[in-house]
């Protein structure tokens, strides 16, 4: 019994070691910001450890690694201060978006190949984690030119 539990906390420790080390590399990566010429927002560099992490840990710390990068995405050397609702938007949708791309990922990955798996994954991200956003500024647009 002793053995077994032994094996059970040392693998618990490598599992804690392993998501403290996405959440590192996630949080470095949402520092790291992406201008995109005529949009108003910014893309970020932790997108990629999100999905790396939907492939590599379990969904929960999937999805506590997508929280606290995107709090950080929206709140660290913003040009103007994000309102709450904005910032809890953003959480909600990534979170959304990382939840359903899990449960697309784990029902095919045993059904077909894995590059497959993970072209769907990012399909999946892609379209959950944009579609809302835009839609929601093509709603608030001031000038009117996205509704036209």
């Amino acid at each position: 019994m002793s053995s077994d539990s032994g094996a059970a906390r040392q693998a618990c420790f490598l599992f804690s070691r392993r998501f403290a080390c996405f959440q590192a590399a996630a949080v470095i990566g949402s520092l790291f910001k992406i201008r995109v010429p005529g949009v108003s927002g910014s893309a970020s560099v932790s997108a990629l450890f999100v999905l790396i992490g939907i492939v590599d840990l379990s969904r929960p710390e999937a999805l506590v690694i997508g929280t606290v990068s995107m709090l950080i995405q929206c709140t660290w050397r913003t040009q103007h201060r994000p309102k709450t609702v904005q910032v809890s938007f953003s959480v909600c949708t990534l979170l959304t978006a990382i939840y359903l791309s899990a449960l697309v990922y784990d029902y095919r990955r045993p059904r077909t190949f894995e590059l497959v798996s993970l072209a769907v994954l990012t399909l999946v991200y892609f379209f959950t984690n944009t579609f809302p956003v835009a839609s929601i500024i093509s709603l608030t647009d001031r000038n009117g030119s996205a509704l036209s």
